[in-house]
């Protein structure tokens, strides 16, 4: 049984936890194209969510970009805004990989090696809620939840994410 989004939105950690491990295994193909970020779960951890990012090097998060590379890894960056425009920022990869959630499947995202900390040691985990969101958890961050921190990427078109 998949969680509607809105009723993730103010979720638990422990909620939206079973949330992704209820979600289906994914394509990795759902995962291409531009997807727009938000973060989820408690007030306590969601709202300090856009200061977090700064102090990571990732000021004005605003998502994900991935294309496929021809291969079983998709490779993109992650999107920041900067003023009136959308740009990228920290370059990523993403498989199919165990979940350390649960062992099942997930699109793995991963950080090159000599990204800035934290991100080099970093990894997001997605899984779909539909056809356009996927629910995703955050590992790897000191001082934050080690059961991950959610949030969600919703596929925008690439008008939208130019434009935005």
């Amino acid at each position: 049984m998949t969680v509607p989004l809105p009723m993730l939105r103010e979720s638990s950690l422990h909620d939206v936890r079973r949330a992704f491990a209820a979600a289906p295994e994914p394509e990795l193909a759902v995962l291409i194209g531009i997807h727009a970020g938000k973060a989820l779960g408690p007030l306590w951890l969601r709202g300090p969510a856009p200061a977090l990012m700064a102090l990571t090097g990732m000021a004005g998060w605003y998502g994900k970009s991935l294309r496929s590379d021809g291969s079983d890894v998709l490779v993109g960056e992650n999107l920041v805004r900067r003023g009136d425009s959308i740009e990228p920022s920290i370059p990523i990869t993403a498989t199919l990989a165990p979940s350390r959630v649960d062992g099942r499947a997930a699109i793995v995202v991963s950080y090159p090696p000599d990204a800035r900390f934290p991100w080099r040691r970093v990894k997001d985990e997605l899984r779909p809620l539909d056809g356009n969101t996927l629910l995703g958890l955050t590992f790897g961050i000191p001082a934050m939840p080690a059961d991950g921190v959610p949030f969600v990427l919703r596929r925008t078109s690439e008008e939208e994410g130019q434009a935005s």
